[in-house]
């Protein structure tokens, strides 16, 4: 639905822009006003998500956004076409919020990526809005009439789908609001390119082939039309992609797919070649925003409309600031040339996408070792020293990579002994931990796991000091290094007796829970449900 009312918009940009008198500065300044009511809205969106859930505020979005379409095709002037894309960006922010959050306690559910599938939908949505402005355009229909059509059906569909969707799992007390900081920093630095990719296309593309190639009214509207074809066929691939290839991969192919398409419209000689440039483009974008804002919960303490929300709003000012710098371009050296801002864009998206989709790089203890996390291999057999323990017999031989090896050396012993028979193995504490992470890591199923992402730290006690480790879930992998990581979802508190007996079966989590020996900071719910992506170790 909303996908239809901002094709409404999109298509019947030249029809706006010829009625109001426009120069492509002036229409930047409504654009301006779209994308600042968008961004004002995200932030709100997280907060009122959070408070309300998922269904309630896409109820009062859907309520609010078609409505203000209309009122943008009434606007006497651009003052006020720029106040009612604002009211209208501002309510489809609430929506965006809400729908992302709505997708990702569905993929949650469903144990495997579909959250761009889902994203499919809104360019679907396009493609039909776009359809009908091409086809309300070529006829000459008013925009008020048009603008009508097209928010009846948003406002209408909206709120009648909204009764069926899930309720997500929320806490009371949660923030509402969170500082960017770190990978979803980073992460919010490449939603910023892919927005403002998408931002042009939807503000451009028809406008482009209008004033720089001289296409009728309805081969225009055509060129956003065709944006969205590709964009909607290539979000149904989308999550077949990332569940073979990986977030990582796909976001940096789709750049470099997007940045040729925007090379091709900015050297294309004629109408038609420009239009095959924006579904070039189109296909590029296809996946990214999905895989980005499928990423950010996993990457941040906050609840998960937050983490979307923050992400988003960092996109967002991609599309507040680069549509209107394409306008101010244009002023001054033509709108085709300025549209190579489009391939810098999906540049920048390749070549960010390792360092912010990553589960994780080698910290400073794995590049001393030479270990790089992810590609070291377990071994098969680790052989300690032999040393006599009190309680216990010798530990030669003993390998707690394996879970038979953990198992001998937890048998039979108190804490105390086992905590002693720790020490005493060749390396320390600090040794047997990166065998028991690395068995742990062996173990992983990324069928169970089916597209979840995670940070998981762990603060083990130890006579020594406590050791702290993390574990990154994401792309079908675990990766895990010792030292603090950024940001995770859940902090894991435990002696490093109590963690290797609950990993051997021979303590319960929640009875160290109630007793204080596990303490648990974050998502309890998935501290309760991330050890399922785990196969029992054989042997």
């Amino acid at each position: 639905m909303t996908g239809f009312v901002v094709a409404a918009w999109a298509t019947r940009i030249p029809a706006v822009q010829q009625r109001l008198s426009l120069s492509p500065g002036r229409l930047a300044v409504a654009v301006l006003g779209l994308e600042g009511g968008a961004l004002v809205g995200l932030p709100a969106g997280g907060a009122i998500v959070t408070r309300f859930g998922s269904r309630r505020s896409l109820r009062l979005g859907f309520a609010v956004c078609p409505t203000a379409l209309l009122a943008a095709a009434l606007a006497p002037g651009l003052g006020w076409l720029a106040a009612g894309l604002a009211v209208m960006a501002a309510a489809n922010s609430v929506i965006d919020v809400a729908m992302n959050v709505q997708g990702i306690e569905l993929e949650r559910r469903y144990r495997r990526p579909i959250l761009s599938g889902l994203h499919a939908a809104h360019p679907l949505g396009m493609l039909a809005g776009g359809l009908a402005g091409t086809g309300d355009a070529a006829a000459d229909v008013s925009l008020g009439a048009h603008f009508a059509m097209a928010g009846g059906v948003g406002l209408l569909g909206g709120i009648a789908a909204t009764p069926w969707l899930a309720a997500e799992h929320r806490q009371p007390g949660q923030p509402r609001l969170a500082r960017p900081g770190g990978r979803l920093l980073l992460l919010g630095v490449v939603a910023f390119c892919v927005f403002l990719l998408d931002g042009a296309a939807n503000n451009w593309s028809a406008a482009q082939l209008r004033g720089a190639h001289g296409a009728s009214p309805a081969l225009a509207a055509a060129a956003f039309t065709a944006f969205t074809a590709a964009l909607a066929l290539g979000r149904l691939a989308g999550d077949r992609l990332i569940g073979r290839f990986g977030r990582t991969r796909v976001v940096r192919a789709g750049g470099l797919v997007a940045a040729a398409g925007g090379a091709v419209t900015v050297a294309a000689p004629g109408a038609l070649p420009a239009l095959a440039g924006w579904a070039v483009l189109g296909a590029g974008l296809a996946a990214l925003a999905p895989a980005v804002l499928g990423a950010a919960p996993g990457l941040s303490r906050a609840p998960a409309p937050v983490a979307v929300a923050t992400v988003t709003v960092l996109g967002y000012l991609g599309s507040f600031t680069g549509p209107p710098l394409v306008g101010a371009l244009a002023e001054l050296t033509g709108l085709s040339r300025a549209l190579g801002l489009l391939v810098v864009a999906g540049a920048a998206v390749a070549l960010l996408a390792g360092r912010a989709l990553e589960p994780c790089s080698p910290g400073p203890i794995a590049r001393r070792r030479g270990w790089n996390p992810g590609r070291v291999a377990i071994p098969s057999r680790v052989r300690f020293a032999p040393s006599v323990v009190t309680g216990g017999a010798a530990m030669s031989n003993t390998d707690p990579s394996s879970f038979a090896g953990l198992t001998a050396l937890v048998d039979d012993r108190s804490n105390e002994e086992l905590t002693a028979a720790v020490e005493e193995q060749e390396g320390g504490t600090a040794v047997v931990l990166e065998k028991v992470f690395n068995g742990m890591r062996s173990t992983f199923n990324p069928e169970k796991a089916a597209g979840q992402q995670a940070v998981v730290q762990y603060e083990i006690g130890a006579p020594g000091g406590s050791q702290e480790w993390n574990m990154r879930i994401a792309d079908g992998r675990c990766e895990v290094e010792p030292g603090r990581a950024e940001s995770p979802r859940v902090t894991l508190k435990i002696s490093v007796a109590d963690f290797l007996r609950l990993l051997t079966g021979k303590a319960n989590g929640m009875q160290l829970f109630m007793t204080g020996k596990l303490k648990v900071s974050g998502d309890l719910f998935f501290a309760q449900t991330y050890q399922a992506w785990f196969d029992r170790p054989a042997g």
